[in-house]
């Protein structure tokens, strides 16, 4: 399951006297996080790298690279660290970009 971002969004406008105010309501906007998997994909994708080549990397079977891109299985924190190193990311990025873990 995806985990949701809310975007608030403020409206702005003018008060009678033409100041620059913010206005209420505010409205909530769900946006859907990607999955691990879903960013494992676009990350190998973008390398052009295949699952093969990408477990040989990572040191575990190609089935289970391709459940973890098919959200089948969750990687532990170790596989998560060893699959952003093989593909040349910043180590936590992909459990950040998922919104599992906070950024810097």
């Amino acid at each position: 399951m995806a985990a949701t971002v809310r975007t608030v969004a403020l409206t702005a406008g003018r008060d009678r006297l033409g100041a620059l105010t913010t206005a209420e309501p505010f409205a909530w906007r769900e946006e859907p996080m990607p999955t691990i998997g879903e960013l494992v994909r676009q990350a190998r994708q973008d390398k052009d790298m295949t699952r093969e080549a990408l477990a040989d990397n990572v040191g575990i079977e190609r089935s289970r690279i391709s459940a973890i891109e098919q959200d089948e299985e969750t990687p532990t924190p170790d596989q998560v660290g060893e699959i952003e190193r093989a593909l040349g990311l910043a180590r936590g990025k992909i459990l950040e970009q998922a919104g599992i873990v906070e950024g810097p």
